[in-house]
């Protein structure tokens, strides 16, 4: 996945802005190793998300809201595993 596709991913939930951030998380085995990162409304998701759900009072499911997230994320790889596959 390119980081400034990530970096630049826009979502809105319920009027609350999902950023998506890649910041780099080196190991011990992998030096280069990144993660991505992100907030609803300011908050951090983290886990299953609950507390950015409720914390934000956004009454839909939080599982309608995650598969979102996630869906915007996969809309970008499938674009790069499309480019990818192109090039083979």
């Amino acid at each position: 996945m390119n980081v400034g596709e990530v970096n630049t991913a826009e979502l809105t939930l319920a009027n609350n802005t999902v950023k998506y951030i890649v910041k780099a998380v080196p190991t011990s085995t992998y030096a280069s190793h990144a993660g991505i990162f992100i907030s609803v409304g300011g908050i951090p998701l983290e886990g299953r998300g609950s507390v950015v759900f409720e914390t934000l009072k956004i009454g839909e499911e939080a599982n309608y809201h995650l598969i979102a997230i996630r869906r915007r994320l996969v809309e970008i790889a499938k674009r790069r595993m499309t480019t990818v596959s192109q090039l083979v």
